[in-house]
């Protein structure tokens, strides 16, 4: 969720500064009292490069403010703690049976998005051991599904 902000904040600034510059450029056009004294049609083509820089201005300061969001919005990724919360999650659903006894939990990192590992549980009773395999993903928002089987 930081990271949609810092996006969001930074094309603010983006934007801010696109039009600080269109502000700017303006002003140093209307320190130019000779455009007066030239032909009609020579300042209606002014007026038009003017025109088409302020637009180019604009569409450029859209596309950094999309590229600002974008990139960090695309940002979400498994972090440790959320790790070690799905890890919690996966011991206290196994550790629900009360003959189940989690004895290791094991998830790495294949992609920023995917966790896969196994988990493995001892039965209380029997003392015998089986190895589940477990999944994680993320989606995103930042939300993540775990799964074992």
């Amino acid at each position: 969720m930081i990271l949609h902000a810092t996006g969001f904040v930074i094309a603010g600034i983006i934007g801010i500064a696109a039009l600080a510059y269109l502000a700017i450029s303006e002003n140093r056009g209307a320190k130019h009292e000779s455009r007066a004294s030239l032909p009609v049609d020579v300042q209606k083509q002014l007026e038009t490069v003017v025109g088409l820089r302020r637009f180019q201005t604009g569409v450029i300061a859209l596309l950094l403010m999309g590229v600002a969001v974008w990139w960090f919005s695309s940002r979400v990724e498994f972090t440790d703690t959320a790790i070690s919360a799905i890890k919690t999650n996966i011991r206290d659903a196994y550790e629900k049976d009360p003959t189940s006894e989690v004895v290791e939990i094991a998830l790495l990192r294949e992609t920023p998005r995917h966790l896969a590992g196994s988990v493995k549980v001892r039965n209380k009773l029997t003392k015998q051991a089986r190895i589940g395999e477990c999944s994680a993903t993320m989606d995103d928002r930042g939300a993540s599904l775990w799964q074992c089987k």
